[in-house]
């Protein structure tokens, strides 16, 4: 897509109580926030969220929190829209559902498409890179993982963090029996999947459904943004040409 859509805050605090704030987040309005309250809270990367919201066109406020979450929502990321809160797997949904859908023009078939792709990579491709990302030999994982969320993080949560993110991550992983798997193994399976997902995509269409974006093109797009970085998959991904393009 050629989207760059990462910048950091670079205001200069106006007083000391605005440089403690900023010590734990930044903040980034993207479009006017003020014509339509929508603060995006993230710790790591939220590609999938952001992606809705500049498909949809909604204004709003990124804020990079050096928390991993909080008691209102749990882990990050988190929306808040006037009266709500929504936690990580509600923010698609009330974007959807309350703000702007982008998939009303899709026909009955393309929806029902859509949703089998969206599981494919929410339920499938999502805790598989999850499982490659900390199953990797220990250095590996401290080189490419630990030492990079240690660099940003306050000296006291640079500690926490890292074991908070494998214990939630490797979690989710034992459900599905991902943590029994060697790494090959992991990655044979992430090719028979990516394989199924190159051959959906078309060279001629921007996006999964003709030249307009859906809410699955978000879901898509979020996962690859992580896993073009990841240590293994970025040697495999390469091989699906219209997987790297999109």
């Amino acid at each position: 897509m050629g989207l760059k859509w990462w910048n950091k805050a670079n205001s200069k605090p106006e007083n000391k109580k605005e440089t403690k704030k900023q010590a734990f987040q930044t903040e980034v309005s993207i479009g006017n926030p003020k014509l339509c309250p929508v603060t995006l809270t993230q710790f790591q990367p939220a590609w999938k969220e952001q992606a809705y919201l500049r498909f949809s066109g909604i204004p709003y406020k990124l804020i990079n929190s050096k928390f991993y979450g909080c008691h209102a929502s749990g882990f990050y990321p988190q929306l808040f829209d006037g009266h709500f809160v929504l936690p990580k797997d509600e923010i698609m949904p009330h974007l959807i559902d309350k703000r702007v859908d982008i998939d009303k023009e899709l026909t009955k078939t393309q929806l029902f498409e859509s949703k089998a792709i969206k599981a494919l990579v929410e339920e499938v491709l999502d805790p598989l890179l999850l499982a490659l990302k900390w199953s990797s030999k220990d250095h590996i994982v401290k080189e490419t993982v630990v030492r990079p969320m240690k660099k940003v993080l306050p000296n006291l949560f640079s500690m926490i963090s890292p074991s908070l993110d494998e214990y939630r991550s490797m979690k989710i992983c034992k459900v599905r029996n991902l943590n029994q798997l060697t790494i090959e193994q992991l990655l044979e399976k992430a090719d028979e999947y990516y394989g199924a997902l190159e051959i959906r995509l078309d060279d001629n269409s921007e996006f999964l459904f003709g030249g307009n974006p859906s809410s699955v093109d978000a879901v898509l797009f979020g996962h690859l943004a992580n896993a073009l970085v990841d240590f293994h998959l970025i040697t495999l991904l390469p091989k699906f040409l219209f997987l790297t393009r999109f």
